[in-house]
């Protein structure tokens, strides 16, 4: 299936069986057990998941230096034969790596990615050459702990969304209470709010006209 142009925006095709998903690390270090756990989901899903030795490296609090993030996440933009790309983690330090040079390049030959928390600042990277990116499961983290566990992802929602390529259908979490009942239409957007905020007044602020918005942060002071 080719990429596809909703308004100005591209969407990438949807996953299929056996496709290719490259894992990369843009924020913090990443644990092997983990990743291997999440890479197993990903197996298990029909996926051929697959990184480099590098993504291991640690430098701070960082997957290693900025030039090797750099490197890793624009190398897997540019390969064509990757219909994927899924962080590890989040942490700290992709706002290091934006602006991206390879994003551009990437309503060319789009492909599914996915993150989320630091990961907000790479979709937001994506949101200003108009791609479609998804604020999902990561590998070393919910995908690691399994479908439907506690911290894990919803297993049901992230096929018809990534693999059938339907729309997600209505979600009803736990202790979430309407303020307002009713419907409304428009692009999603959002990500993790304390980072959205640091994005204010940069070359990827966010852009919310016409949007409905989700946000996500847990334990940030209002300060």
């Amino acid at each position: 299936m080719d990429k596809t142009t909703v308004g100005s925006w591209v969407r990438a095709p949807r996953l299929r069986s056996g496709d290719r998903i490259l894992v990369i690390a843009p924020s913090g270090p990443v644990p092997r057990g983990a990743l291997e756990a999440g890479a197993a989901e990903l197996v298990r899903l029909g996926l051929r998941p697959e990184w480099d030795e590098s993504l291991f490296e640690r430098r701070l609090f960082f997957a290693g230096t900025d030039e090797r993030r750099r490197e890793e996440i624009e190398r897997a933009f540019a390969d064509p034969g990757a219909a994927g790309v899924f962080a590890a983690r989040g942490g700290g330090g992709a706002s290091r790596l934006v602006p991206l040079g390879a994003v551009a390049g990437m309503t060319k030959r789009p492909r599914v990615f996915c993150g989320f928390s630091d990961i907000t600042y790479l979709h937001q990277a994506m949101q200003k050459a108009r791609l479609v990116s998804f604020y999902g499961p990561m590998v070393a983290w919910d995908l690691a702990r399994g479908d439907g566990a506690v911290g894990g992802y919803d297993g049901v929602l992230f096929r018809r969304l990534l693999l059938d390529g339907e729309p997600g259908g209505p979600l009803s979490p736990a202790g979430i209470e309407a303020i307002r009942p009713g419907r409304a239409e428009g692009r999603l957007a959002g990500g993790c709010l304390s980072l959205l905020s640091a994005c204010v007044g940069t070359a990827v602020a966010p852009e919310f006209d016409g949007a409905i918005v989700v946000l996500e942060d847990e334990n940030e002071s209002p300060n």
